[in-house]
């Protein structure tokens, strides 16, 4: 749902919220009566970051182990591509798992 900001035609200085009703139907809300407003967005950038390693580490500790046979000068482009490959898988996953953050009041600078 989108926020909209809406003034009051008599009063232009009281600002009111339209926001839904737990019927469903819409309902302005004074400014004034409103504490705290959060939206929930998705965590691509900490899915991304997670796959980036958990990619990168595991062709790294096979490598370690033995158990494949890349050479040293390739490990290196062996795990930005492992870790390219989990970032791309990461961040879709971490978008399926949200985190409410407050858009009002504006945190202090």
């Amino acid at each position: 749902m989108r926020r909209r900001v809406v003034f009051d035609p008599d009063q232009t200085t009281d600002i009111r919220i339209i926001a839904r009703d737990h019927d469903g139907g819409p309902r302005a809300i004074p400014l004034a009566e409103i504490t705290r407003i959060q939206v929930r967005v998705g965590a691509w950038d900490k899915g991304a970051v997670v796959g980036l390693f958990a990619g990168a580490l595991a062709i790294g500790a096979a490598n370690l182990a033995g158990k494949g046979q890349i050479d040293r000068g390739e490990t290196l482009w062996f795990e930005l591509l492992f870790g390219t490959v989990g970032a791309a898988v990461g961040a879709p996953i971490g978008g399926l798992f949200g985190e409410w953050r407050t858009v009002y009041p504006p945190a202090p600078r």
